[in-house]
């Protein structure tokens, strides 16, 4: 797991200079499960997370667009659990390289930034859609999960 982050990923693929790609594009749509949705419109080709895990939880709002700089806007922002959901992660035999170094317990732990959990889910986001060819469109997620956004791109490419 690294530290939790993508960084070291960053600083890897900063010597690999790989092909342009053209950017695809699907028609606008929006898929709504697991408790959040994703939506996608042809446009700029940017991402926006919304984050809210209630009133004792991170929430807040994230962007990044193609060509702002990932590894400094996004890349740093470790992997989180919330405080009171660690024992049951352990309990179902998640989270067995989990330090205070690679993750964050919200509640517990100290943030590298205030707004760490909310670019952290940026971050799955942004992962999730490489594995779909280079978009050229808006995506906004909002209650996203890895799962949510699985979905969303099925249904994009499906």
């Amino acid at each position: 797991m690294l530290d939790g982050s993508a960084r070291a990923w960053c600083a890897a693929l900063e010597v690999v200079e790989g092909p342009e790609l053209a950017l695809a594009s699907v028609p606008a749509g929006r898929v709504e499960a697991h408790g959040g949705w994703m939506a996608w419109a042809p446009g700029e080709s940017e991402v926006v997370v919304e984050v809210d895990f209630g009133p004792s939880g991170p929430r807040g709002r994230a962007r990044w667009a193609l060509g702002d700089d990932f590894a400094e806007e996004v890349g740093w922002a470790r992997t989180f659990v919330l405080a009171d959901q660690v024992e049951a992660l352990r309990a179902a035999g998640r989270g067995k390289g989990a330090t205070a170094d690679n993750t964050l317990v919200w509640g517990e732990g100290v943030p590298r930034r205030a707004e760490e959990p909310v670019v952290h889910k940026l971050l799955d986001l942004i992962g999730d859609l490489a594995l779909a060819p280079p978009l050229g469109m808006r995506v906004e997620v909002s209650r996203g999960s890895h799962r949510l956004h699985l979905e969303g791109l099925t249904a994009m490419f499906g």
